[in-house]
């Protein structure tokens, strides 16, 4: 410590005289610095969050699609009937709610609100991830092919006719291969983002 006096001294008054200024600047320096350096460390979290969010929901809608990825709507009414009891199943597996098929009043809007919740959370990751509007609107678009056929899957789930039943398969496959198609896609790439935040 005395070689550090000694080396101050060693420099003479006038360095004495400006040493209280360029303290002061470099406190301030570092005052700026780092609270813009955790501001941006927190931001960089809060980014981070949302992104893991709207991807883990769509993780849950990939979990969905491949555990009724081999069902049939077509066919005799009572397997069509077990086959929408099983979707219920899946559906209380992947979003913790387990529509009532035979209780439409009381079950019809949680489970539209279970998939809404999911939908909003997956529509934000266009906003996270794009960088340019038309990628944007590609993520967006993608994500909708997704969740339009499983609205009309659950409207099927509580609207039984067996007379729509093949347009109802088709709404199951319509929604496993957007599924499929958008992870093929994009789940690399959102991963990948994922690892560098």
């Amino acid at each position: 410590m005395k070689e550090l006096t000694d080396a101050v001294k060693a420099l003479g008054p006038p360095f004495l005289d400006y040493a209280p200024i360029i303290l002061s600047v470099i406190a301030v320096l570092v005052a700026i610095y780092v609270p813009s350096r955790i501001a941006k460390k927190q931001n960089q979290i809060a980014i981070f969050e949302k992104l893991y969010t709207a991807y883990s929901q769509l993780l849950l809608i990939k979990n969905f699609a491949s555990l009724i990825r081999g069902y049939s709507l077509v066919g005799d009414p009572n397997e069509v009937y077990r086959i929408h009891s099983l979707i219920c199943v899946h559906f209380e597996t992947c979003f913790q709610y387990r529509p009532n098929i035979n209780n439409y009043t009381e079950s019809i809007g949680p489970t539209i609100a279970a998939l809404k919740i999911r939908e909003t959370q997956a529509h934000m990751l266009p906003l996270l991830i794009a960088k340019k509007e038309k990628q944007q609107k590609l993520y967006e678009d993608k994500i909708s092919a997704i969740f339009e056929p499983l609205y009309f899957i659950i409207n099927e789930l509580f609207f039984f006719d067996s007379d729509n039943n093949e347009k109802a398969n088709n709404h199951l496959k319509e929604f496993v291969v957007a599924t499929d198609s958008f992870f093929d896609e994009y789940s690399e790439k959102i991963e990948r983002t994922l690892r560098c935040r």
